[in-house]
């Protein structure tokens, strides 16, 4: 301990002395350690933090599955999952849920809830002891016995102020009264993050009427000793035998299990690994500068190595006070690195907590802590090693005033590396860049421009009948037509790039196929000026209009992918489809729509199928207004509109359709930013690495400047010496960084668009950018040789 306090008051010092050098390698280090720490507190709390259940590996999802439909992973029938309960032998338990959209009133303002209907074995099944209360019991899975609720932690704070003696209130749900029974944990986040409410799921009688209903969310419980492939085979089992009894809807319907924990981050898992190997890189490239910084510092120490090894210090004496200095260096760098992480994590968070799952779970805890406390540790030995090692070599200490070729050829290769790495970072970015400039040229096949969106939910306890929904929301159009700078208004089920989906199975006429057989589409219900408002534009036939009437013709519209896959070879117009929903009528299709990008820029287009509101009205409809001007500036007035019709309906989603359009590429620009951040990062500490080399290398050959110079050399000479050795160290990190970069970025072919992972321009222009730059960081020391006076350098030591 006295020898290390030694060594580190000795450390102090030295760092002190040379203050200037000292501040570009802590800087250096604070960036790399603070980006690493910052990006692996994602890393943590997404991908290495368990979910906050008990024995979460053992969760699984269960799915319907038919392959030969494309739907590999599709919801459940509440009459099969009753049966996979009854008939498998590999799970504990098993649990059914489906996400809900509910609505509180009698408090305040009316709000729409996040919700979920739960059976009563998932609290248990998941393992998570409420706050306050009980579970919900068997007895409440019957209809007309459902009427409690439990509340999350987070809606019992804030609409309920944490009230202890919130058990036993009752509260307003889609206009029913609800008993509250029980509280959840803070970490209850199932089956999202934005779940605030959880009710009794009663299986009614439509319900248990129609196996070939599929809307429900399935969870179980492997049991001890079971792992998910014999599980796997044991569903297959049970899926045949219900395909065998049950063919008219279960023909091709199979079981499929995956791991939970899996299911939350898969979407996000690759792009968050991406942006850890990157800021890693750009870590490595700081400690390389560190290194290449205490090499040039060398020359200056050599002189006390050989001084303390002739007074008989050993050299594990030497190299531990160096490692201490470099280690008291990292330490440094570390901290500071680790006030920029905590400083940047919200703003990090907020960029990306729209695709983010668990983001209530990253922080910087006692696990970040310690990576950014080892990393500041390994990053001082990985940087310290070998300068340490070079200067304390027997023949160093001996020769004590030679210069050497062995530290310039280390810290050469250092520059390459440097060079190397960022070229495989600025590749990566600049395909992602191309890849989301292609996107955003995409037309997503309607205008967004000047368009507000809000949704709005009828709920059945105030709106018992469906004709009675149809007349809300065709009376609300007209109203909101009314309203000075609104030109148009619509509304449909679902709108494009939100990532909703509902689909159904089609009939064809004169083409039946055996239920299990027909294929499936997309199902929209619109109102009449839907297309206008959208400016969705109609190739053939007509839209719906204000004649097609529950009593008249029951009528359709199809997009283009539609037409061009059922109707290839003939007009579509005026052939009638059958919608496998809850009124299977033929519709004949009076138009056929441009084709709009539904699920993302980048998605191809789906055969989709529109209804008309009037002849098939929805509770759950989503608002569009197309505005003369900026729309948010009639947000406030939307609300009152709604209001003034009914009091308690909530207005959600409230919005323009400009920012959907943005979020929908949201995780493709935060991954392209970032990355491409990086990578700007990474190129500049490489160019800093190659200008200190060339300024240590100029320093240190200025007696032999002033030598050629003296004998007639050219100012431009010199200065052609000194380029010409920094840009065959650039030439052969640009190779090398090349050479990664077609193996490196093939781990990018799923995140581009219309670009290939070995696009060659982008290589050339970034091996072209590269050398651009670097020929501006050694032109410097370039300059500064060719002025050197001769005079003066031929009395240089």
């Amino acid at each position: 301990m006295e020898s290390l306090w030694r060594n580190l008051k000795h450390g102090l010092r030295i760092l002190r002395k040379k203050r200037g050098a000292t501040l570009v390698m802590i800087l250096s280090l604070a960036f790399g350690i603070g980006a690493a720490t910052a990006i692996f507190s994602i890393v943590q709390g997404i991908l290495l933090n368990p979910l906050p259940y008990h024995k979460p590996a053992e969760l699984i999802n269960v799915w319907e599955s038919n392959p030969s439909q494309g739907m590999d992973q599709f919801s459940a029938s509440p009459l099969n999952y009753l049966d996979w309960k009854k008939h498998n032998q590999v799970f504990e338990n098993m649990a059914a849920y489906e996400s809900s959209s509910l609505t509180l009133t009698g408090i305040g303002e009316p709000e729409r809830l996040s919700g979920a209907e739960i059976r009563s074995e998932l609290i248990p099944l998941l393992g998570v002891p409420l706050v306050l209360g009980r579970n919900f019991t068997e007895e409440e899975m019957v209809p007309g016995k459902s009427n409690v609720a439990i509340l999350s932690f987070g809606l019992w704070k804030r609409r309920f102020g944490g009230d202890p003696d919130i058990l036993g209130r009752l509260i307003r749900i889609d206009g029913q009264e609800h008993k509250v029974v029980g509280v959840l944990p803070q970490t209850f986040s199932f089956p999202s993050e934005q779940t605030e409410i959880l009710l009794p799921f009663a299986f009614d009688e439509r319900a248990l009427s129609n196996r070939g209903a599929k809307w429900l969310g399935v969870i179980a419980r492997l049991r001890p000793g079971v792992n998910l492939g014999q599980a796997q085979e044991n569903m297959n089992v049970v899926a045949r035998n219900l395909e065998v009894a049950y063919p008219d809807k279960n023909k091709g319907w199979g079981v499929l299990l995956g791991k939970l924990e899996e299911s939350v981050v898969e979407e996000v898992r690759k792009p968050v690994l991406i942006l850890f190997a990157a800021v890693c890189v750009v870590l490595f490239i700081a400690c390389a500068n560190v290194a290449g910084l205490l090499l040039a510092g060398n020359a200056t120490r050599r002189q006390e190595m050989a001084i303390r090894a002739a007074l008989g210090a050993k050299r594990r004496h030497l190299l531990s006070q160096l490692l201490t200095e470099s280690v008291l260096l990292g330490l440094i760098g570390g901290f500071l690195g680790l006030l920029l992480a905590v400083w940047t994590k919200d703003s990090l968070l907020y960029w990306a907590e729209k695709f983010l799952p668990r983001v209530s779970e990253i922080a910087i805890n006692t696990q970040v802590l310690g990576f950014a406390f080892i990393v500041s540790v390994a990053s001082g030995i990985f940087f310290g090693l070998l300068p340490a090692l070079l200067i304390t070599r027997p023949e160093s200490a001996i020769r004590s005033q030679s210069r050497g070729f062995t530290q310039g050829g280390a810290r050469n290769t250092f520059v390459i590396a440097e060079v190397a790495l960022a070229i495989v970072l600025l590749s990566g970015a600049g395909l992602l860049i191309r890849s989301l400039h292609s996107l955003v040229d995409v037309s997503p096949g309607f205008n967004p421009q000047n368009v507000l969106r809000f949704t709005i939910q009828n709920p059945e306890s105030r709106y018992p009948e469906r004709a009675q929904v149809g007349v809300f929301h065709l009376a609300l159009l007209e109203r909101l037509k009314n309203v000075p700078g609104i030109k148009d208004a619509a509304a449909a089920s679902l709108l494009p790039l939100t990532g909703e989906d509902w689909s159904f199975s089609i009939d064809i006429k004169g083409r039946e196929l055996p239920e299990g057989d027909q294929p499936s589409v997309e199902y929209r219900v619109v109102s009449a000026g839907y297309f206008r408002t959208m400016k969705i534009p109609i190739r053939e036939g007509r839209s719906f209009t204000e004649q097609d009437r529950p009593n008249t013709q029951p009528v359709s519209v199809v997009n283009e992918a539609f037409a061009r896959r059922f109707f290839p070879d003939q007009n579509p117009i005026g052939q009638e489809v059958r919608i496998g929903d809850t009124v299977r009528e033929f519709r004949q299709i009076v138009g056929v729509s441009g084709n709009v990008k539904d699920f993302g820029l980048g998605s191809d287009s789906i055969p989709v199928i529109y209804v008309a509101l009037s002849q098939r009205p929805l509770r759950y409809m989503n608002y569009v207004l197309r505005t003369a001007d900026d729309p948010e500036k009639i947000a406030s007035i939307v609300r009152q509109v709604v209001h003034s019709m009914d009091r308690d309906m909530p207005v959600f989603e409230l919005g323009t359709m400009d920012h959907v359009l943005s979020d929908s590429i949201s995780r493709r620009k935060f991954i392209t930013y970032l990355l491409a951040f990086f990578a700007v990062t990474a190129l500049s500490l490489a160019l800093l690495g190659l200008y200190g080399l060339l300024s240590y290398s100029v320093s240190s050959r200025t007696q032999e400047i002033g030598v050629r110079m003296a004998m007639g050399a050219e100012k431009i000479h010199v200065l052609r010496l000194i380029l010409d050795s920094g840009v065959r160290l650039v030439s052969a990190g640009i190779l090398l960084g090349l050479a990664g970069a077609l193996v490196a970025t093939r781990v990018l072919s799923n995140m581009l668009f219309e670009i290939t992972p070995t696009d060659p321009v982008t290589l050339a222009a970034v091996a072209f950018l590269l050398m651009t730059v670097a020929l501006l960081a050694m032109f410097f020391p370039a300059k500064r040789a060719a002025n050197v006076d001769p005079l003066e350098a031929l009395r240089y030591e």
